[in-house]
């Protein structure tokens, strides 16, 4: 056991730091090029947050392990929501823009809704990941001319140079770190649910979702920390898009799902935590700390309730 438990700590360390990487090299290759800000942050930025992601399900999916494929992105969006976002709140107040409220999180609900859709018979096919894919195509295209239109796209002729060689390196180690990493957390993971006697469905929904969800945690507390509260939803919101049109259509699209042991109320939990925080922007403008008590005290009753 103590092996295994070894395994899901180093694939989390792997699947962490190969995001890190991959992120800054390819933010800076990308501004480098020429990219405005826009596209870095909706495209590249956003893809390395959602990365740990993709390599795991990916992997599950390749390895016959489709529990874990499929539970690991349902729970990940989740503890986006229930942990990562409740846990900005206690450190400060998150202001909530038109726009986020209006497209942003109104995608994430349509993404949430069109996943729990397909997964009605516990399979995701290659058509439905294709769909899903079109919708990520979709909605980058719409938010890029919705952000030219309101003149946020921000100039590179000022950025500082960077070394392209070194960020070329960056991206290839972290790439190779990911998929290294995802073989790693998913092999010691299905060892571990073996070890507990335990659904790999539940191994997915709570270990591995919270373990790829850290790029998350760090990101948006460091965000709230320096005072840019709408960085930290922005980053909350735009991971679980990615993750439920790119990952589950890139996985899906690559390797077929078809889930052999998933509870249908995992499903309805991500559903309803989209809800009630898409009810809670409704209603106030800021998200406070009373809002993040009761999406931390709903996520871990529901955790419990999950694992027993």
């Amino acid at each position: 056991m103590l092996s295994d438990i070894l395994q899901v700590i180093t694939g989390l360390f792997l699947l962490y730091f190969g995001g890190e990487f991959l992120v800054t090299g390819a933010e800076k290759l990308g501004r480098k090029i020429g990219f405005s800000g826009l596209i870095v942050g909706i495209v590249i930025v956003a893809f390395g947050t959602s990365a740990p992601e993709l390599a795991v399900s990916l992997d599950a999916a390749l390895t016959d392990n489709p529990d874990i494929a499929l539970t690991n992105i349902l729970g990940s969006n989740l503890a986006n929501i229930g942990l990562v976002l409740a846990l900005t709140t206690f450190i400060g107040g998150v202001m909530i823009s038109r726009d986020l409220f209006k497209i942003d999180l109104s995608s994430m609900i349509i993404g949430f809704i069109a996943v729990a859709y397909f997964l009605i018979d516990n399979q995701l096919s290659r058509i439905e990941g294709i769909l899903l894919l079109a919708g990520l195509i979709s909605y980058i295209t719409f938010r890029i001319k919705t952000l030219k239109h309101t003149g946020t796209a921000t100039s590179v002729n000022n950025l500082p140079n960077s070394n392209t060689l070194c960020n070329c390196l960056l991206v290839i180690i972290g790439f190779g770190m990911l998929a290294i990493g995802g073989d790693v957390l998913v092999s010691g993971a299905s060892a571990l649910a073996k070890d507990f006697g335990v659904s790999k469905a539940v191994i997915g929904f709570t270990i591995v979702a919270i373990g790829t969800s850290l790029p998350e945690i760090a990101a948006s507390i460091a965000a709230v920390r320096m005072g840019h509260g709408e960085i930290a939803i922005g980053n909350v919101v735009g991971s679980n898009i990615w993750n439920s049109f790119g990952v589950f259509g890139i996985t899906a699209s690559i390797a077929p799902l078809t889930g052999q042991n998933i509870p249908s109320h995992m499903i309805y939990a991500m559903l309803i935590a989209g809800l009630i925080l898409w009810g809670f922007c409704l209603v106030s403008a800021r998200l406070k700390l009373v809002h993040g008590l009761i999406l931390i005290s709903g996520y871990f009753g529901y955790m419990i309730f999950a694992v027993l």
